[in-house]
């Protein structure tokens, strides 16, 4: 997420890690807490695995939500006039299991492309997207044909 992560105060928080015996602790250090030191920001460091988790969480919440769903029937329905609203939204929800499988690379490369800037305060981070890259994926994602499950045994 490098790049992505910003205080309310417009200040970046820089990837770091540290180790202890044979174990390693990744994190995000805001770039005020090197330059100042701690008192010099509300936040000093987010631990990475938590924040990426969070990101990853509002990015699934986001391309389940009703309002996306309904921007992509529409979308859709320009593309595909053959596409049932039902196979739009099972496309979309279907997002779990897929993320799943994905390499971590590829997973913080669609977060890459999808996100503008996240920013982080006391209270909670706010995403800003990147609209016509969610767009595209919407538009990719369901003019794809659709995978055909097989047959139990």
């Amino acid at each position: 997420m490098r790049g992505l992560l910003f205080s309310e105060q417009n200040r970046a928080f820089t990837p770091g890690y540290t180790q202890k015996d044979t174990k390693f602790y990744r994190y995000y250090i805001n770039t005020d807490a090197i330059k100042l030191g701690k008192t010099g920001c509300k936040i000093q460091r987010l631990l990475a695995g938590e924040i990426e988790t969070v990101v990853v969480e509002k990015l699934r919440h986001v391309l389940r939500a009703p309002e996306v769903l309904a921007h992509a029937v529409r979308e859709i329905s320009d593309l595909r006039s053959k596409i049932k609203e039902s196979e739009c939204i099972r496309a979309l929800q279907s997002i779990d299991p897929v993320w799943d499988e994905l390499f971590p690379s590829e997973q913080a490369n669609i977060v890459r492309t999808l996100v503008e800037r996240i920013t982080v305060r006391r209270e909670g981070i706010t995403i800003q997207w990147r609209d016509q890259c969610m767009n595209n994926l919407l538009r990719e994602t369901l003019s794809a044909p659709a995978m055909v499950n097989p047959p139990q045994q």
